[in-house]
């Protein structure tokens, strides 16, 4: 029994000189909090207001980067060149003023890369209000979408989370004014995307990483390094 008890001291001991000599375990980096497609309206893309359907519809719109980010702008990957990502979408029908909320059933939203989808949902509502003569805004028009696995993981999001809230905001002009069938030219605009389920915050405490994370710190800087590395070019 006593050799049993001074092989335990002993054991502590030997571990205790390990964890107060140890290599300090390196601080994870932060979570991003949301994804940002920024839009370059400078290829041309379309985006009218139906006549038909009496929706705002745009489709091939060029996303000229994406990066993910924390709410203070702090970038955690990115910004990543999108060669070959366009943004398509169908508004909700619009109802009176600039709201496009109504009938939402066949409302769209979609960021696809050489016609591999990244990102595919539908609207919540949109609103687009004028900020000058011929001048005009669609600001936070609110959606729910399902990101690509491989883009959210390479961006630093773990892979139970799955179902995203997101914001897209246009500025766009029209010279006869906003009205069913006027040309509207694009200027410029982003999409944002939080995930539904948010990352966790809560710290990782000291003794926990140095009896069980090592493997798990290893494996997660394996995982940064490859998302470093990740581009969305097509």
């Amino acid at each position: 029994m006593n050799k049993i008890i001074k092989s335990v001291m002993l054991a502590f001991a030997m571990f205790a000189s390990f964890a107060a000599n140890a290599i300090p375990v390196p601080v994870p980096k932060l979570t991003p909090d949301f994804i940002d497609f920024l839009i370059d309206s400078t290829n041309g893309g379309s985006l009218v207001w139906d006549t038909g359907s009496n929706r705002l519809v745009g489709s091939g719109i060029n996303i000229f980067s994406v990066v993910s980010q924390t709410f203070d702008r702090t970038p955690v990957i990115g910004p990543l060149p999108c060669r070959g990502c366009v943004l398509s979408f169908v508004s909700g029908m619009h109802t009176v003023g600039g709201d496009f909320g109504g009938d939402l059933a066949g409302s769209s939203i979609a960021i696809s890369a050489g016609g591999v989808p990244l990102m595919a949902g539908s609207f919540t509502d949109g609103a687009v209000i004028s900020t000058s003569k011929g001048l005009f805004n669609m600001l936070g028009a609110g959606f729910v979408d399902m990101k690509n696995p491989e883009l959210a993981t390479a961006l630093g999001f773990g892979p139970g989370i799955t179902s995203w809230t997101g914001g897209l905001n246009l500025q766009f002009a029209s010279r006869t004014g906003f009205k069913a069938g006027a040309p509207l030219n694009l200027y410029s605009g982003d999409v944002t995307n939080t995930p539904a389920t948010p990352p966790s915050e809560v710290p990782v405490p000291a003794a926990a990483w140095l009896f069980g994370s090592g493997l798990i710190g290893l494996v997660g800087v394996a995982r940064r390094t490859s998302a470093s590395d990740f581009s969305v070019t097509v």
